[in-house]
């Protein structure tokens, strides 16, 4: 039985939105799947109501924080409460972490001789979405600095 327990849709970072994902899952196999978009469950509704049998859903967030030494990690949250205030408190104050960090990656673009501006990356980013690298990529497709998303990736956003 094939499972996957970290997908991204459109909500954060993926390029499927959540039905498109369920229905791509569904025809790779897939009989139990997560939707765990960065900082948000917007996008739990969606796959909720697009799910069929024989898949199960599990439904949960990859979670931005930082260790006390201030290095940035992801925990992946599975099976909590979307309706929890406090949570959902939580993960708008994690999105709204990433848009300095996206202005800093901006800025050093910048002074590396790369035009693009907030507003190149807002516009490639989905309404309702998670702000992050991926749109970053689709904004210097769409100003002709790169091809594609992976080649954005693979020289230049990478994680090194």
């Amino acid at each position: 039985m094939m499972i996957d327990l970290h997908t991204h849709t459109t909500a954060s970072d993926g390029t499927d939105s959540p039905a498109e994902l369920i229905n791509k899952a569904l025809s790779a196999g897939i009989k139990t799947l997560a939707i765990t978009d960065h900082d948000s469950t917007s996008g739990w509704s969606e796959a909720i109501a697009t799910l069929r049998p024989p898949m199960s859903l599990v439904l949960g967030a990859e979670i931005s924080t930082l260790t006390v030494d201030g290095i940035s990690v992801h925990i992946l949250g599975l099976l909590f409460d979307g309706e929890d205030r406090d949570l959902q408190a939580m993960l708008s104050d994690s999105r709204d972490t990433r848009i300095p960090r996206m202005r800093k990656m901006i800025e050093l673009l910048a002074a590396d001789g790369i035009a693009i501006t907030m507003e190149d990356v807002i516009a490639a980013t989905p309404p309702g979405a998670t702000i992050g690298r991926p749109h970053l990529a689709d904004a210097l497709v769409k100003n002709k600095i790169f091809a594609s998303r992976d080649e954005a990736f693979v020289d230049l956003l990478h994680n090194g």
